[in-house]
């Protein structure tokens, strides 16, 4: 979490009684959502790949095995991560590789080259940045019509009613359509249920 009232320390976690320092910059993070999210990579790997890219001279852990680097990085994610854990699964409102350029051209917008923050910016401090972002940069666009409910013909007119759905379509995740393609489907399912009876 983001704080003016302290100066940014070097993050570390505790394991095995060793004091491991992090990368946590908002590129090595990123990457770590890319790894994730690659079906390219067996679990296995993505776990090896991700300790290298989060931890700080890991080649000085080379005796870690995989559940050692495992822990390492769970407990990374666990430790300076806010999740919010919801019953519902939820569905993503920004991908981070796809919307590069609309984030790239956002923050610029207000004077920072996220290419020269490389390796620099700690990921608090780029989430704070980004939570803020104003309204009509690019990647708040984006985010704006994706989770916006579209009004009825009778509240905006049909024409403006169609262009808000182009937009909504245009700006839509290939994870968002999923989502709907499931909900769908499942609503297709129980009225077939409902017919049966």
């Amino acid at each position: 979490m983001f704080t003016l009232l302290q100066r940014p320390k070097e993050k570390t976690v505790e394991y095995e009684g060793l004091t491991i320092p992090i990368n946590f910059t908002f590129d090595a993070l990123l990457k770590c959502f890319d790894i994730n999210n690659n079906d390219v990579f067996q679990e296995y790997e993505k776990v090896i790949v991700m300790f290298r890219v989060l931890v700080k001279d890991y080649k000085q852990y080379s005796k870690f095995n995989l559940a050692d680097r495992n822990a390492v990085v769970k407990q990374i994610f666990d430790t300076y991560m806010e999740y919010k854990s919801n019953d519902q699964e939820q569905v993503p409102v920004i991908d981070y590789l796809i919307d590069g350029e609309r984030i790239y051209a956002s923050f610029l917008l207000v004077g920072i080259d996220l290419q020269e923050e490389m390796g620099k910016m700690d990921w608090d401090k780029f989430m704070a940045i980004f939570n803020n972002l104003p309204e009509d940069s690019p990647i708040m666009k984006a985010i704006g019509y994706r989770v916006m409910s579209i009004p009825t013909e009778k509240e905006v007119g049909k024409k403006e009613r169609q262009r808000l759905l182009k937009l909504k379509a245009y700006y839509e995740l290939p994870a968002m359509v999923e989502a709907r393609q499931k909900q769908s489907l499942k609503a297709l399912e129980n009225l077939r249920r409902k017919g049966r009876r």
